[in-house]
Formats: C-alpha cells, sequence, structure tokens
C-alpha cells in the first residue's frame, strides 16, 4: 500500500469514472433502490448477486465475497495489476497520466499548491463580487442584471461581480495578498504579457459569474462583456487549470445538487443567467454547460447525480442543431433523455420572466425522449411513402442512433412498431438491420489481439481473511474510523498501530497513519483510492458496510464507543504490567512497603479503568 502524491492523479481518475457505467458495460445491472444490481462475472450467477453502490462509488458480490471500487473491478475484471488498472480507466477518463504525474509536494503559497490556488479564486470572487455592489464604475453592470430581472438575493446566492475595465486592476489588489503573479496565472485571472515583463488581468469589463464545483469551492469564471461593448467575445470562461475542467464542470450544480437528488432529475440549459433565473423562480434543479458542447464527460457528472436529464433547447434552428450533434452521446450512455424546445426567439431566462415556474414546469411535461426527438427531426421533411431514397437515408440515421443504446428493452420494439407502420417496412427486417448495425459497432471498438497468449495473467493474491475472522476489537475500531471520518484523529491518537493484532487491519491503520502524517483526507473514498490491494480493498467495503449497519442499532453515538474502544486498549496495554505486579506479591518476597507500593499501583489502574 502506498499514498505518495500519486493519491492525486489516482483521485482525478476515480471521480471521472462513473462505477455504474464501469461494471455496466460488462454485465448488465438493474437499478434495485439506491443501488444497482446484476449477475456477478466472476462466479457462475443465476441470481442477481453483485451490488453496485454509485454513491460511494463501490461494488460488492455477497457470494464472492469481493468487492471494491472502480480500480478493484478492473483489475478483477480485465486480470490486471493496479498499475495497469489505472492506465486503462486514465485512458477511459481522456485523462494524460503524463500531465497528472507524481510530483513533490508543493510549497504552500506556490502556483503548484492546490491550496494555495482555490484560496486565491475565492479571494477574486469576492473582490469582484464587492466591486458589482459598490463601485461607481459597475452601475452599468448593475443596470444590466436589473433589466435582466434578476434580484439581489441571486446575485448574492450566485456571487456575481464585475471586473473593471483596467489592464491591472485585480493584479494592483493582490499585491498586499499572499497570491503573487504567478499564482493568479495558475487560476487564469492574470496572463503574462507577450513582449514585455509582467501580466496583465485576464477579465477586464465583464461582468463575472463564479464557477464553483460540487463541494462549493470556487474554481474558475465566466465573464460577460458590457452592452455596447466592441469585445468579439460576448462570453468567455477560464481556461483549463489545475482547478478546473469545463469538461468535467457543470455551471448552478453547487446549488442544485440536493433539489436534483430529490427529484432524480437535472436540467441542463445553455447561460448563466438561464440558470440563475430558474433558481429565482423556484426552479431549483437547472445547471447549464460552460461554453462548450455538452460531452462524455458531462454526461458522467449528470449519471452520477440523476437518472433522468432534460436538455433546454432555445426556439432557433442553432439549439436543434446542438442536441442533434450530442444526441448519440446520451443514447450510447443508456441516459433517460428528454428534449423540451422554447418557443421561437426565447431563451429560458425570458420564458421564466414571461411565464413563471408553472407554465416551464408544464412545458417539461411535454418534452419528448431522445430517440422521439430524433424520429421527428430526421423525418420532418420527407415524403416517407414517394421519397424513396430520402426515406432510406432517414431511417438509416435513425437505426444508426438507436443501435447506441442497449438491446432488448420494451421502448425499442415500441420504436420498432412504430417505424415499421411510418416506414412500411416489416419489424423484423428493421430488427435484423438494427442487429447489424449493433455488430459492426461493436466490431469497430474489440481490441484485437494475436493470440490467447497475449491474454494477461491471472493476478496473483495473498489471502486476504474474511471480515468475520478479525479480532472483534480491531474491527469495529476500523468500522468507526471509515464511517466516521471525522472521529480519525481521535483514533489515531489514542491506539498505535502496535495495539492492533498482526495482520491486514495494522496494515490499514498504518496506511491511514501516514495518510495523517502526509497531511491528507481520510474519508473512506480517500483511504479507497490510496490502497492499490484488491483484496484489501474488498475487505474496506465489508467493514465499511458493517460500520453502516450498525449506526441504526447501536446504543450509543460513535464517539461513546470510541471511547470506549481506546479505553479497551489502554486495558490492554496495562494487563502486562499488571500480571507482573501480581505475580511479584505472590513469592511474598517483598517488604511491607514494597507491597504497599504495589498495591497502591494496581488500585490506581483499577480506578482508571472505572473512570474515577
Amino acid at each position: 500500500m502506498s499514498f505518495e502524491d500519486s493519491h492525486q492523479t489516482k483521485e482525478r481518475i476515480r471521480q471521472a469514472t462513473d462505477i455504474v457505467e464501469l461494471i455496466g458495460a460488462s454485465i448488465q445491472l438493474r437499478r434495485a433502490g439506491r443501488d444497482h444490481v446484476g449477475l456477478c462475472p466472476f462466479h457462475d450467477d443465476t441470481s442477481p448477486s453483485l451490488r453496485v453502490n454509485p454513491g460511494r462509488q463501490s461494488w460488492k458480490c455477497w457470494v464472492c465475497n469481493i468487492g471494491g471500487d472502480v480500480f478493484s473491478f478492473v483489475m478483477q475484471n480485465e486480470r490486471v495489476d493496479f498499475g495497469e488498472a489505472i492506465k486503462l480507466l486514465a485512458d477511459k477518463a481522456g485523462i494524460q497520466l503524463g500531465d497528472y504525474a507524481p510530483m513533490r509536494k508543493a510549497e504552500p503559497g506556490s502556483p503548484d499548491d492546490k491550496a494555495t490556488l482555490y484560496k486565491a479564486v475565492e479571494w477574486a470572487e469576492q473582490q469582484f463580487h464587492q466591486q458589482l455592489l459598490n463601485s461607481d464604475e459597475a452601475t452599468g453592470a448593475r443596470d444590466y442584471l436589473l433589466q435582466r430581472g434578476i434580484e439581489p438575493h441571486c446575485i448574492e446566492e450566485f456571487r456575481v461581480g464585475f471586473a473593471p475595465d483596467s489592464w491591472s486592476w485585480l493584479l494592483d489588489a493582490s499585491k498586499n495578498t499572499p497570491y503573487s503573479a504567478a499564482v493568479l496565472e495558475a487560476v487564469d485571472l492574470a496572463t503574462k504579457r507577450d513582449n514585455s515583463p509582467g501580466h496583465f488581468d485576464r477579465f477586464r469589463g465583464r461582468i463575472m459569474f463564479p464557477i464553483r464545483d460540487t463541494q462549493n469551492r470556487a474554481i474558475g469564471f465566466g465573464g460577460r462583456v458590457m452592452p455596447g461593448s466592441d469585445e468579439k467575445a460576448k462570453y468567455i470562461n477560464s481556461r483549463e487549470t489545475r482547478l478546473f475542467s469545463k469538461s468535467d464542470t457543470l455551471y448552478g450544480l453547487n446549488v442544485a445538487r440536493d433539489a436534483v437528488r430529490t427529484a432524480n432529475e437535472i436540467v441542463v440549459m445553455e447561460g448563466f443567467t438561464d440558470v440563475i433565473m430558474a433558481h429565482q423562480f423556484g426552479f431549483k434543479r437547472a445547471v447549464a454547460a460552460l461554453g462548450t458542447a455538452l460531452n462524455e464527460r458531462h454526461i458522467k457528472v449528470l449519471r452520477r447525480f440523476a437518472d433522468r436529464v432534460t436538455l433546454v433547447l432555445d426556439g432557433d434552428t442553432a439549439g436543434q442543431k446542438r442536441a442533434n450533434e450530442i444526441l448519440g452521446l446520451f443514447v450510447a450512455a443508456d441516459v433517460d433523455l428528454k428534449l423540451l424546445t422554447l418557443p421561437k426567439d426565447m431563451d429560458p431566462c425570458d420564458f421564466f420572466l414571461a411565464n413563471g415556474k408553472e407554465a416551464f414546469e408544464g412545458l417539461l411535461g411535454e418534452a419528448v425522449d431522445a430517440l422521439e426527438h430524433r424520429i421527428r427531426q430526421t423525418t420532418a421533411n420527407v415524403n416517407l411513402v414517394t421519397d424513396t431514397h430520402a426515406a432510406t437515408k432517414a431511417l438509416e440515421q435513425i437505426l444508426e442512433t438507436m443501435a447506441s443504446a442497449p438491446a432488448g428493452s420494451l421502448r425499442e420494439e415500441q420504436l420498432l412498431a412504430r417505424l415499421g407502420r411510418e416506414f412500411r417496412i416489416p419489424n423484423e427486417q428493421l430488427r435484423t438491420k438494427l442487429t447489424q448495425i449493433r455488430n459492426e459497432k461493436k466490431e469497430d471498438r474489440r481490441p484485437t489481439r494475436t493470440s490467447q497468449d497475449d491474454k494477461p495473467a491471472p493476478v496473483k493474491e495473498q489471502r486476504i481473511p474474511r471480515v468475520t475472522e478479525l479480532l472483534p476489537l480491531d474491527r469495529e475500531l476500523m468500522e468507526i474510523m471509515l464511517v466516521h471520518a471525522e472521529l480519525v484523529p481521535s483514533a489515531l491518537e489514542g491506539v498505535g498501530p502496535q495495539d492492533l493484532q498482526p495482520g491486514v487491519l495494522r496494515k490499514i491503520f498504518e496506511t491511514i497513519q501516514g495518510m495523517e502524517l502526509e497531511g491528507m483526507s481520510m474519508t473512506y473514498n480517500d483511504i479507497m483510492t490510496v490502497v492499490d490491494h484488491v483484496g484489501i480493498k474488498s475487505l474496506l467495503v465489508d467493514l465499511e458496510e458493517r460500520g453502516r449497519a450498525k449506526e441504526d442499532d447501536a446504543q450509543d453515538e460513535a464517539m461513546v464507543r470510541l471511547s470506549g474502544l481506546l479505553a479497551t486498549y489502554e486495558d490492554r496495554r496495562q494487563e502486562p504490567e499488571r500480571q507482573q505486579i501480581l505475580a511479584a506479591l505472590e513469592k511474598q518476597s517483598l517488604n511491607n512497603e514494597e507491597e504497599v507500593d504495589l498495591l497502591n499501583q494496581l488500585i490506581e489502574q483499577q480506578r482508571n479503568r472505572q473512570g474515577l
């Protein structure tokens, strides 16, 4: 087990990988409450015994008694070691390992220190926000927001700001702060001059929309030009930085996530003001992409938070074109996607102001699913009876899109029946053509092997004990530490590795102890990411699930239970000394003073054990 700076690389890969999508590519999964279940690929399974928990990004087969995270599934499924699993998942997530290779620990305050970068963006957000609220130069920006109907409480909630039209306003403001020009450059708030030394502000004369991640940390900005400006780019967003990637981020998700999870639906709009206005009217599950078309990485983020996605399109030709460009991605990801087209020449912001929340909810009820939208768009201007060539081409486009979706759904049968009626082609012929397209797609994606000898050898694993084989005291300590990250420091202070039975739990404890020394977070997911042994990952899943299951039945709070465990460990540490005292007293070779001294030691130990 190792946890050097490569933890950052592994954590980025883990977050970029949807565990349901990963496992669902190998076996068919179905939803069962909050989890997904399927037939385990690691034994001859006849009833679904493999359970996937998307919330904790873990999986478990109760028959095989194995489980883990995205890394251990690839290790088991592809029969590779941990290093190869990282490479496979990084490639799948589109992450270049060279860009995120382990680095020396960054100096605090340097452009390589992520903690400093987060603080710098937070500081800049506050500067821009105060400028909007209080500066005379921001009068035009305030007037624009008022004209758009955005109310003060939303300006505050979304921390909207203003960047003065100056080449160095932010840089000048940073001179008495810990944030150097190099730090501001690292978060794309400053840019190096081409032909002279120094930097200049990246955002100038723009209304600023802070972009926050799902942990509500400021990571970047979007800037809108002032009305009447001759700037060509109406909106510009932060470039890619160590904190911000527009392909992994959705604007407003930090404030929408609770409503999204409650409704199990997320609504994707196009602009900052669209999202703000939706929330202003009480429609809380709206987010937006950031200056780029939705892509596969966005879809992974969307699926992590909701099963249903509705894409809101502006009522113009460009909106329809953008929908067609990304439709196949959603279908291939098996996302329950619907499309809502607004009335012509209206965006969501305009619609809410003109019609309100109830009218928008009514439109959502009329949204059509992705494949239905594809059929309508493809056949809109085609005479399916007389224009044979155009009809054939349209049908092929529709089947091509359908082929991206998993086979055998009831929805697929309904669509084939409808296509058969409209195109006057037997259903069986359509089904044969659809299967042919699917097989061609699989063939294109299938990796080539020269021989069976190229197949990786099975991963050799040392035996990891079952959770029931572990010493109960050590097992309960680890369960509490995995479920309650906030209690880990107390556990590390009261117990040392030598207090645990030699074996796997001692190794896990030493790993967590090392993480604390490195200043790392010690949550369950962080520990899973640090551990690279497939068997230990499986054991961690068992321990964490047992710990959570005990929470409802436990008579005492976790802190009280931990205190009892720590007292038991302390008692065990004193037991050898206690036995030595008793042995000395039994020999009756001591004088009265020595005997009294030993008896007092025993009494003091007993008082400590009883908390007196």
